[in-house]
């Protein structure tokens, strides 16, 4: 019985198809082995026990045919972006109009323009640019979760504002380009997480003063704090404390920081992951202590409402 051609090394995590198999002499057969993974139909994988969603794309890049890019909330989780709990079960590609359906399992095929300018690349993944994923997402995302999408962008990815206004004015009448271009005014790479973010749309929707994200609080040249969301007329601090701040040496510190923030003549109000919950809540709370300081305004919440009925 004749022995089994060794494998070579480079074939581990290499995603491959029968006919690269047939091209270095080895039979496809191997292909049922232990060691070998599918990664999409068609192609497998050897020498992984968790293929990541990279390994994914790049196996579908060797199967589907018509310059596919993968996109919306896949091109999202490979760049970094928010994706709010939705699990990234299915590969979403964008190909051009003319592009064939694809009838393969795992794969959401959009068919769209994409002008050179539109693409980029993730570990060597063609995907949308982060300006044309916004906008991809901005039909299934509510403003509020769009800004704190495209805050990230800002931050984490060197996006810049008129890198989207382009993107708007190219879309013109296309789906989601009336919520981006909502969410556009309202974007801020000062924040640095999508609670920062959602707060902070949620504070401006309803016609409450303008909050400062992550403003830095001196006193006579000695440094305070750096406080999540700041209003500084009425000297009121809005804090998201998150799953940091409850360890016991975090939670001491913010005794401290809140007490010398007292003691300068601010408020400090925290909200808690479960308030969130409840977005007119948590606006009708931080309107009640800004009015408790003379604020004279009244929180407009309807708009609250119909964020969430998208």
């Amino acid at each position: 019985m004749p022995r089994p051609i060794p494998l070579p090394d480079d074939l581990v995590g290499r995603p491959v198809r029968p006919a690269d198999l047939r091209e270095l002499g080895i039979s496809p057969s191997v292909l049922r082995g232990r060691t070998w993974q599918p990664l999409a139909h068609g192609v497998h994988v050897r020498g992984l026990e968790d293929p990541s969603l990279v390994d994914r794309c790049r196996a579908l890049g060797l199967v589907l045919t018509g310059d596919p890019v993968v996109s919306h909330g896949t091109a999202a989780a490979l760049w970094g972006m928010p994706c709010w709990g939705a699990p990234v079960a299915d590969v979403h590609v964008t190909r051009a109009p003319s592009a064939s359906a694809i009838g393969r399992r795992g794969v959401v095929n959009h068919r769209a323009d994409l002008p050179p300018e539109h693409r980029g690349s993730v570990h060597g993944v063609a995907v949308t640019s982060p300006a044309r994923t916004l906008l991809d997402l901005a039909s299934g995302l509510p403003l509020d979760r769009l800004v704190a999408t495209g805050d990230h962008c800002l931050r984490a990815l060197g996006l810049g504002t008129a890198e989207v206004d382009e993107v708007i004015r190219w879309a013109r009448r296309r789906r989601g380009v009336t919520t981006l271009r909502a969410a556009l005014p309202l974007l801020d790479p000062r924040a640095e997480s999508p609670p920062e973010s959602l707060l902070r749309v949620w504070f401006a929707l309803c016609w409450l003063p303008p909050f400062e994200p992550n403003a830095e609080i001196w006193d006579d040249g000695e440094f305070i704090a750096r406080v999540d969301l700041l209003e500084g007329e009425h000297r009121l601090v809005v804090e998201y404390e998150g799953a940091y701040h409850r360890t016991r040496e975090q939670y001491a510190a913010d005794i401290g920081r809140r007490a010398r923030l007292t003691a300068l003549g601010f408020e400090v109000v925290q909200v808690e992951a479960t308030m969130m919950r409840s977005p007119r809540g948590v606006v009708l709370h931080v309107a009640h202590r800004l009015a408790s300081r003379g604020w004279t305004g009244t929180a407009e919440t309807a708009v609250l409402a119909r964020l969430r009925q998208r």
